[in-house]
């Protein structure tokens, strides 16, 4: 599933293929990720022009212009991922990709795609001009890439819980963004267990975490970032092999993640076999050795 760096890749590919374009024509199939009929998406979004692409968590948020201006905003298009969700784009004339389930398309022909295999995302035409109007932003907590981050802010997003810390770390109403890897490769980095009751962390072990999560997404951004750019250059000089910019990094190989997806894989500080546990019914990779702290329960 996406996580914050993905979806902030995700609306970093927005910002640069729709922010202050015309959409000549719109497209979508019946069903999720819609909300509503085609119909009704192409009478609100046709010649309009994009605002800006916003991001809070894992919400992504385009605001819509009046007809034929690309000022006030006054209605928007709500955007979620899901599980499967990811944007493609395309040239003038070109084939749409599998699972297009919404296509946008500016005055120059390239097509904005959103593609969903499962059609568990979220395509929504909602009445707000930004993104924090809504309420599945504002039940959001902490955002660690766009709001103030510390030692503080996360201690007081742990306070209170007595659950294990990387299941508090996916609450999104405490913090926003954060999913199974980003959570099993910060904690790694901080040499926590992910079975450490949240409000029993120190204040040293909260500062410790919380720096392990900003390098833990922005190592994450940063290769998104690079494949994303790398991709669109292709794309613009017209590789028919291109690709728009991928949304998912995958265990092992150019992803380089520390302990996620490498089970029974020698861990890279000590060597010992990273261990495998089920917690709260998702997987997590760990290194008993290098991560202080209780273990999983029998």
């Amino acid at each position: 599933m996406p996580e914050l760096p993905e979806v902030e890749s995700a609306r970093r590919s927005l910002e640069h293929w729709l922010t202050d374009q015309r959409l000549t024509k719109v497209g979508g199939d019946t069903g999720r990720p819609l909300t509503a009929t085609p119909a009704t998406y192409r009478r609100h979004l046709r010649h309009r022009r994009i605002g800006a692409a916003e991001r809070r968590g894992k919400q992504l948020f385009l605001g819509l212009g009046p007809p034929d201006s690309g000022t006030s905003p006054h209605r928007g298009l709500h955007l979620h991922l899901g599980m499967t969700g990811r944007f493609v784009v395309t040239p003038a004339k070109a084939a749409p990709p599998r699972f297009s389930r919404l296509q946008l398309t500016r005055d120059d022909g390239w097509t904005l795609h959103f593609c969903d295999a499962r059609r568990i995302g979220k395509a929504e035409l909602v009445e707000a001009a930004r993104l924090l109007e809504l309420d599945d932003a504002r039940a959001l907590g902490p955002d660690p890439l766009l709001d103030t981050w510390s030692g503080a802010v996360l201690e007081k997003a742990l306070a209170s819980s007595s659950r294990p810390v990387k299941v508090v770390l996916m609450d999104q109403a405490r913090i926003a963004g954060i999913g199974n890897i980003q959570a099993a490769e910060a904690l790694f980095r901080a040499r926590l267990s992910p079975w450490w009751p949240a409000q029993e962390l120190t204040g040293r072990q909260t500062q410790r975490l919380a720096r392990a999560v900003s390098t833990t997404l922005k190592t994450t951004l940063d290769q998104l970032e690079s494949a994303r750019t790398e991709r669109l250059t292709a794309l613009e000089r017209g590789d028919a092999e291109a690709d728009a910019a991928p949304l998912y990094l995958t265990e092992g190989g150019s992803s380089s993640f520390l302990v996620y997806g490498r089970q029974e894989q020698p861990c890279p500080e000590c060597g010992k076999k990273l261990r495998l546990d089920r917690q709260d019914g998702r997987s997590t990779c760990w290194c008993p050795r290098c991560q202080e702290g209780p273990g999983p329960r029998a």
